[in-house]
């Protein structure tokens, strides 16, 4: 029974720094404009990361919410007070308007940072 008191505790003091790790990142534009588009124009745009914090910013995956959009990026570490870029490029594939998102998921709080591409294919 001591024994399982001694590992709680142990969670809980360690959970108290739970932040550890955690970076801080500031990010340049999360809704990116493209306009009034054509179905097969090819787009390409760039958003960029700050890492702010006392620790690196480490991406561990982005997520994009179709096929039409390609993210490319460096897969190191962003050292603190310097950025990086995510690079993408959206070919539309359907007629209307549209609000397509990328979702950038790493060691920052919150861990999930949203993009949007925004326009109207004619």
């Amino acid at each position: 029974m001591n024994k399982f008191k001694i590992l709680i505790l142990i969670l809980i003091i360690s959970s108290c720094n739970s932040n550890n790790g955690v970076s801080n990142i500031e990010i340049d534009n999360q809704n990116i404009e493209l306009g009034l588009l054509k179905i097969g124009d090819t787009i390409n745009k760039s958003i960029f990361i700050n890492s702010i914090g006392k620790n690196e910013f480490k991406i561990d995956s982005i997520g994009v919410s179709c096929g039409c959009t390609l993210v490319k990026y460096d897969k190191s570490p962003i050292p603190k007070d310097q950025s990086a870029e995510i690079k993408i490029r959206f070919i539309p594939n359907e007629k209307g308007k549209f609000n397509k998102s990328i979702v950038v998921e790493g060691n920052s709080d919150p861990p999930f940072n949203v993009f949007y591409l925004k326009g109207e294919v004619k």
